[in-house]
């Protein structure tokens, strides 16, 4: 075995199996680099959705604010309508 090993130290065949190696490292590392860069534009996209989210819901919650408010104020308004219809007929009644 200490033979063979030292027969291939003198080889080209350690410097491929070692040119592969190094190739392989650069591969990989180039890989985990691309996967990072996705992984970081994919958290951006997601954090630019989530504002635009809370944005959407804050505008949401404040037209229903308001629309609670013109219900509320229509309700009165048909209310004091109704009032002086009855007064109207009372006052037609009278005369």
């Amino acid at each position: 075995m200490k033979e063979w090993l030292l027969h291939m130290q003198d080889t080209e065949t350690m410097l491929f199996l070692g040119a592969i190696a190094v190739a392989f490292v650069l591969f990989v590392t180039l890989v985990v680099v691309v996967a990072s860069m996705r992984v970081k534009g994919y958290k951006e996209s997601l954090r630019s959705l989530k504002i635009d989210f809370d944005s959407a819901q804050k505008e949401l919650f404040e037209t229903q604010k308001r629309l609670q408010q013109s219900e509320i104020v229509c309700a009165k308004q048909s209310q004091e309508l109704l009032e002086f219809e009855h007064t109207k007929k009372r006052l037609e009644q009278s005369n």
